[in-house]
C-alpha cells in the first residue's frame, strides 16, 4: 500500500508541468499571450452559436474586453476585441486552454473567468526571463550588493558568479568578479569603504580590525573613499557588530567619469594636452646649464654664442663691450655720414616746416590742432569724396521689420514659430515644458509624465536581443516611459526608442555602445546597417576611446553568433585618469604644475632674451636691443669684463657659518652675532664646533637632564623682520642635524620666533618636531598670538641626517616651506604673524636625558629693496 502510495506521487509530480511555453527571449509577451482579465464580466448569448462560429452576439458586450477568456457551458473561448454587443473570436480561439468547441444555446450563461492559462503562462515568462538573465536581483541590481549575514560577517556579492559575473568598468577595460568574497569583523568602531581600484581589485577599506577572504583585499587606515575608485558600500561598525541596518548603497549604474582641463592645457577625446599659446615648450636647441630665449616659433632655445659673450635682448649673444664707446653706427665704420632710412618716423621729432612737404599743404595750419574747413579743403575734394562714399551705402531711410519664425521690429520682436511650427500664446504653469501637439499642430505648454525602473528599464536597459540569424534589437524595452539612460559625468542621454541592426555579409565583429554625445552606436568590420535609432561606423575592430561599451558579437559568413554575444554593460564603472610630469590633478581637473613648468606672463614675445617675473612667469627682456641681461631679470648697457660691475643693491643678504677661532669648542656667544637663553629652568648650552670636511664648522645646542630644560639660540639684534604677514619678502634657510638619540622625546623648533627663552613662542614662523605634541615627522607651521596651524611635511626625522629646511613669504599672509631640494612647497596662508620677529633655534628634552642638535648654517635674503 504504502509503494502504490509513492508511486502515485510521483506519478502527479512527474505530471504537473507547465504546459505553457514563453515567447520570451524570442519576442515579448504581450497582452493576447498573457490575457486581460475584467470584473464582474458576465451575460448571455442573444442567440445560438455553432462549433465553428467566430462571432458571438451577447446582450451586453460591455461586460467584456479584448484578449478576454469566456467560458459557455464547458468550453473556453479566446476573444480578441468587441464590436458592440458582438464578440470576436481570435484566430484559434474556439476551445481554448484545451476545450472542446461545441454548439450552445440562445440564453447560455457567458462568463469572463480567470483560467488556468493566465498563471501558467505569467509563470512561463517569468522562468524565461530568470534563465536568461539569471536571479534577477542578483545578476542585475544586486551586483556587488553587500548583505549582512551576521553581527560579524559581511557577504560582497552573492550573486557573482561565473555563468553570471558582476561587471567592472575603468574606461573600456572591463573586470568581472565571478566569486563572492566574505569579510569577517573582529572588533572595533568604525567604518568599512567597500570599493573596486581601478587595477579591478574588490577591496575594503577601513578603520577596524577584520579580514578579507581570498577574494578581496582589506586596506587598514581607511577613513574616507580614496581617489580614483569605483565606490560600492559603507557600514559602520560599533563595537565590534556591523551596524543592523546594513550600510548605505553607494552603486551607480552606468556612469564615466569627466576631465576637465586648467589653465595650460588643452583636451581632446582622452587625450590632454599642454597649451603652447600659455605656456613655453622647448625648442631643438633647448640645454640644460644655458642662458635661454625664444626662437621664431616662441620655444625656448639655449642662446648660441661664446662663453664669455652677452645675451642680448633680442635673443642674441655678442662679445660684451669694453669702455663703452661707439665703434660703429649702423654697420659703418669710420667717419659715418647719414643716410636715408637711417632713422623711422616714430624716431623724429620736431616741427614740420611747409618747404619740407608737398606743395598746397599749409603744414602750419594743420599742425596747428584746429582743422577749418577752409584748411579741410586743401585735401583735394575730401568733402565731396567722403559724401560720394556715404549715400552709396545706405538709402535715405529703411526699416528693420524681422521674418520667418519672428514678428515686429528689432526692439519689440515676437517668437511666434520654432522651425517653422506654431508655439502657441497660452503661459506655462508650474513644472510644465513646451511639448508638440500633433492634433493641434503647434508648441504648446504641457506636463511631462514619466515612471520608476522597471525590469525592462533597469535590468534589460540597452541589453542587445540576437532576434535572427541577421536581426539584432538593442534595447528592446527602451521607450519614452521607461528610458534607458546614459550617464557622462554629470549629464545624462535619455534613450527612448528600441534600435534595429541588420547584417547583410560578412565575417568579422560588431561593438555596441554610446559615444559621449549621447549616441547608440554600432561600430564594425563586417556589412550592416542601423535603422534610425542607431548609428553605423566601419572599419572599427577594438572599442574606440570614450565611450561607454555595452555589447560585442561576432558574425561568420553573414550571421550572427547564435550564443547571442557578449555582455560588457557595467553595472559600476568609471574612467581613469592620472597626472604626468609636468601637471597636478585635484579631483576631475588637470592643471599644469607651476612648481615644474613656467607659464608665459603677458611680456612673453619671440625672438628675445627671456627672465621670470615676481610671479614666477616668463617674460621677454625689456631693454635696447644691444643691451645685456642681468641677473635679476632687467637689462642695462654691456659694461667691461662682460657685464655690470655692481651689486644688486635691490638684495640683503646675509650668511652664517658658526665657527670659533680654534678647532675646539668656545663660547658660541662670542664668536658670532647670536646669543643663548634658558629654557625651562636649565641653563644654555651652545657652542661653536668644529665640524667635517663637508660641514667646517656647527653650532652644537644641547639641553638639561631635566623635563623641559633646553637652550634658546637667536640672532642680534632681535625683532629685526618687521610683520612678516605683509613684509613678506623674506627667505631665510637653515642646515642642522639631529645627534645620535635625539629624535626621540625632544622638542625644537627652526625658524623665526618672537621668544627664544620657550619652546612654544607666541608668534612663529618655521619648522617645529615636538614628540610631546604627537609629532611623528617634521612639522610646517605658523602661529599668531598664541593660535597656529600646522602642517606635517611628511619627512620623518633620522639622526646625523643634516636637513635643508627653507621658508619664505610668497603674498601677503602667505608663507611657503619645503625641506631638502625643495621639488615642492607647502604653503600656509592662515595665523601668520603680525609680531616682529627674530632667527631662532630652540631645543628642549621631553625626558630626563640631555638632547644635541647640530646648527651648520644660517642663511636669510630681503628682496625689493629701494636704496636710492
Amino acid at each position: 500500500m504504502r509503494t502504490l502510495a509513492f508511486l502515485i506521487g510521483f506519478s502527479l509530480c512527474a505530471l504537473a508541468q507547465n504546459p505553457n511555453t514563453a515567447k520570451f527571449p524570442t519576442s515579448v509577451a504581450t497582452d493576447q499571450d498573457l490575457l486581460v482579465g475584467k470584473d464582474l464580466s458576465s451575460s448571455t448569448l442573444t442567440a445560438g452559436i455553432g462549433a465553428g462560429d467566430t462571432a458571438i452576439p451577447v446582450a451586453d458586450g460591455t461586460k467584456f474586453t479584448g484578449y478576454e477568456v469566456v467560458t459557455i457551458d464547458q468550453e473556453q473561448i479566446l476573444i480578441c476585441s468587441v464590436n458592440a454587443n458582438t464578440l470576436n473570436v481570435c484566430s484559434g480561439g474556439r476551445g481554448f486552454g484545451g476545450t472542446t468547441a461545441a454548439t450552445h444555446s440562445n440564453g447560455a450563461q457567458v462568463r469572463g473567468n480567470i483560467v488556468a492559462w493566465h498563471h501558467n503562462q505569467l509563470a512561463a515568462e517569468i522562468k524565461a526571463i530568470e534563465s536568461n538573465i539569471g536571479s534577477p536581483m542578483a545578476a542585475a541590481l544586486g551586483d556587488l550588493i553587500v548583505r549582512r549575514d551576521s553581527a560579524t560577517q559581511l557577504t560582497i556579492g552573492p550573486a557573482c558568479s561565473t555563468a553570471k559575473p558582476c561587471n567592472i568598468r575603468f574606461g573600456s577595460t572591463t573586470t568581472r568578479i565571478t566569486t563572492n568574497a566574505v569579510v569577517t569583523l573582529t572588533s572595533g568602531t568604525g567604518t568599512a569603504y567597500v570599493y573596486v581600484t581601478s587595477a579591478g581589485v574588490l577591496t575594503v577599506g577601513h578603520n577596524v580590525t577584520l579580514a578579507c577572504d581570498s577574494h578581496c583585499t582589506a586596506v587598514s587606515g581607511v577613513t574616507t573613499w580614496p581617489a580614483d575608485v569605483i565606490p560600492l558600500w559603507r557600514i559602520d561598525a560599533v563595537s565590534g557588530a556591523w551596524d543592523t541596518g546594513g550600510g548605505l548603497d553607494f552603486r551607480a549604474f552606468l556612469a564615466n567619469r569627466v576631465i576637465t582641463t586648467g589653465v595650460g592645457l588643452s583636451m581632446t577625446g582622452d587625450q590632454i594636452t599642454v597649451d603652447s599659446a600659455s605656456v613655453p615648450f622647448k625648442g631643438a636647441g633647448y640645454a640644460a646649464s644655458k642662458a635661454i630665449a625664444t626662437n621664431a616659433n616662441g620655444d625656448l632655445v639655449a642662446v648660441s654664442g661664446n662663453a664669455t659673450d652677452c645675451v642680448l635682448v633680442n635673443g642674441t649673444s655678442a662679445a660684451c663691450g669694453g669702455s663703452g664707446a661707439v665703434t660703429s653706427v649702423f654697420g659703418r665704420t669710420g667717419a659715418v655720414v647719414a643716410q636715408t632710412g637711417d632713422y623711422s618716423f616714430s624716431q623724429i621729432s620736431g616741427t614740420v616746416a611747409n618747404s619740407q612737404i608737398a606743395s598746397g599743404v599749409d603744414a602750419t595750419k594743420i599742425g596747428s590742432g584746429t582743422v577749418s574747413n577752409t584748411v579741410f579743403g586743401y585735401l583735394a575734394n575730401v568733402v565731396s569724396d567722403i559724401q560720394t562714399q556715404l549715400n552709396g551705402k545706405a538709402a535715405t531711410s529703411h526699416t528693420h521689420t524681422l521674418g520667418g519664425d519672428v514678428t515686429g521690429d528689432i526692439a519689440s520682436t515676437t517668437v511666434g514659430k520654432l522651425q517653422g511650427r506654431a508655439v502657441a500664446s497660452t503661459a506655462p504653469s508650474d513644472a510644465q515644458a513646451l511639448v508638440w501637439s500633433a492634433s493641434n499642430s503647434q508648441w504648446q505648454p504641457g506636463t511631462v509624465s514619466g515612471s520608476g525602473a522597471t525590469m525592462a528599464s533597469a535590468l534589460g536597459d540597452l541589453t542587445v536581443r540576437r532576434d535572427s540569424a541577421t536581426q539584432l534589437t538593442i534595447g528592446p524595452a527602451c521607450s519614452a516611459s521607461t528610458p534607458c539612460n546614459i550617464r557622462f559625468g554629470s549629464t545624462t542621454t535619455r534613450i527612448t526608442a528600441s534600435a534595429v541592426v541588420t547584417l547583410t555579409s560578412g565575417t568579422g565583429t560588431a561593438y555596441v555602445y554610446v559615444t559621449s554625445a549621447g549616441v547608440l552606436t554600432v561600430g564594425h568590420n563586417v556589412t550592416l546597417a542601423c535603422d534610425s535609432h542607431c548609428t553605423a561606423v566601419s572599419g572599427v575592430t577594438t572599442w574606440p576611446a570614450d565611450v561607454i561599451p555595452l555589447w560585442r558579437i561576432d558574425a561568420v559568413s553573414g550571421a550572427w553568433d547564435s550564443g547571442g554575444g557578449l555582455d560588457y554593460r557595467a553595472f559600476q564603472s568609471n574612467s581613469v585618469y592620472s597626472a604626468g610630469t609636468g601637471l597636478t590633478q585635484t579631483g576631475n581637473q588637470f592643471i599644469v604644475d607651476s612648481a615644474s613648468v613656467p607659464f608665459k606672463g603677458s611680456g612673453y614675445a619671440a625672438s628675445k632674451a627671456l627672465a621670470a617675473d615676481s610671479s614666477g612667469n616668463v617674460v621677454a627682456v625689456s631693454g635696447s636691443d644691444t643691451n645685456c641681461v642681468l641677473v635679476n631679470g632687467t637689462s642695462a648697457a654691456c659694461g667691461s669684463g662682460g657685464g655690470v660691475s655692481y651689486f644688486d643693491h635691490t638684495v640683503f643678504h646675509e650668511v652664517e657659518e658658526f665657527c670659533g677661532t680654534t678647532d675646539a669648542a668656545v663660547a658660541i656667544g662670542t664668536q658670532t652675532r647670536w646669543g643663548t637663553a634658558g629654557i625651562g629652568g636649565g641653563s644654555a648650552i651652545a657652542a661653536a664646533n668644529t665640524g667635517d670636511a663637508k660641514n667646517i664648522c656647527t653650532a652644537r645646542l644641547g639641553t638639561g637632564s631635566s623635563v623641559g630644560q633646553g637652550t634658546g639660540f637667536y640672532e642680534y639684534p632681535k625683532g629685526q623682520i618687521a610683520n612678516p604677514n605683509t613684509n613678506y619678502l623674506w627667505q631665510v634657510e637653515y642646515i642642522f642635524a639631529l645627534e645620535s638619540s635625539s629624535n626621540t622625546n625632544i622638542r625644537i623648533r627652526v625658524g623665526l620666533a618672537d621668544q627664544a627663552n620657550t619652546i612654544t613662542p607666541s608668534n612663529f614662523v618655521g619648522l617645529r618636531f615636538d614628540t610631546n605634541a604627537g609629532d611623528t615627522a617634521f612639522m610646517y607651521q605658523t602661529c599668531a598670538s598664541g593660535t597656529c596651524t600646522t602642517t606635517s611635511s611628511g619627512v620623518t626625522p633620522a639622526t646625523m641626517t643634516y636637513y635643508r629646511v627653507r621658508m619664505r613669504g610668497t603674498a601677503t599672509g602667505t608663507w611657503a616651506f619645503c625641506l631638502n631640494a625643495c621639488s615642492s612647497e607647502t604653503t600656509i596662508n592662515t595665523n601668520v604673524p603680525t609680531a616682529a620677529l627674530t632667527p631662532a633655534v630652540m631645543i628642549a628634552t621631553d625626558t630626563t636625558a640631555g638632547k644635541y642638535m647640530q646648527v651648520d648654517k644660517f642663511e636669510i635674503q630681503r628682496t625689493g629693496l629701494s636704496r636710492y
